[in-house]
């Protein structure tokens, strides 16, 4: 399910964002994303509840201050003349815009706490690879290259260890990746562009009372530009697969990569 549209306008992701219901973000972002969102709009509720009351509470008091100031001066605690009983009504306010705002910061690292609790034990999230992973980091050579040993030390955790992944360092891996994701992009534009086109000569045919032809298949170059041209989409295809089994045979070697000093403990 796609996510509701946000609008064209400058603000008009504004009314969006606050009607997204808290479960969808959880889902599709996750519970950090999630409280940082959430932090946000408590923040942003809280000056706003702030500057309300002192604008609407503080600002009359002051003005009906005796030190007969002028401007903007008028406005300000300093119009109120140091005996002035009206004093108390800014500390009465600060007080209790304090005890509020602690109140608040409470209540939300209770939800907090509820939450992480829900989410640590809730079954469709426990399952996740990345709920169950430790990343360690500067792990000595000694211990980097003795996955047991690893798996030994960290045993103590909950549900205890089943697997080590060690960081490895290969350039051509890396590369080859780099290069399969480029032509996924490349691929994913030429079908997007190739299935708008279609969907346009389809309704010209439509309205024309015609019969609908499907337009030729998009060619790239093989070989820079000499090179034979061939059908983009199944030389791209051809492509990617090529690199998913070098990727998927580097996998099965991985040990011979060299360690680097973090690894993953699932």
């Amino acid at each position: 399910k796609r996510s509701q549209k946000i609008g064209d306008g400058i603000f008009e992701w504004i009314p969006t964002v606050l009607r997204v219901p808290d479960e969808d973000i959880i889902r599709r972002s996750g519970l950090d994303t999630y409280m940082f969102l959430r932090s946000i709009r408590t923040m942003f509720i809280m000056f706003s509840v702030i500057a309300i009351v002192t604008c609407a509470a503080l600002l009359p008091i002051n003005i009906l201050g005796t030190n007969g100031l002028r401007g903007l001066l008028q406005l300000s605690i300093g119009n109120l003349s140091p005996d002035s009983y009206l004093i108390w009504v800014h500390i009465g306010i600060f007080a209790l815009l304090v005890c509020w705002v602690m109140w608040s910061i409470v209540g939300e690292l209770r939800v907090y706490t509820q939450l992480r609790m829900w989410w640590l034990t809730n079954p469709e999230n426990s399952s996740r690879a990345n709920a169950n992973m430790v990343l360690v980091t500067s792990v000595p050579d000694k211990l980097v290259k003795d996955e047991q040993r690893l798996a030994d030390i960290f045993d103590v955790l909950p549900g205890g260890v089943r697997q080590v992944i060690v960081s490895r360092q290969s350039r051509e891996l890396a590369a080859i990746v780099a290069k399969r994701d480029r032509l996924a992009g490349r691929l994913e534009q030429l079908l997007t562009a190739y299935a708008v086109k279609c969907t346009g000569l389809s309704d010209q045919a439509q309205a024309a009372g015609s019969s609908y032809v499907a337009p030729q298949h998009p060619t790239v170059r093989t070989h820079g530009v000499w090179g034979k041209r061939v059908d983009a989409f199944e030389y791209l295809a051809s492509e990617i697969a090529m690199c998913n089994h070098y990727i998927a045979q580097s996998a099965k070697t991985r040990h011979e990569y060299k360690p680097q000093s973090s690894a993953l403990i699932l």
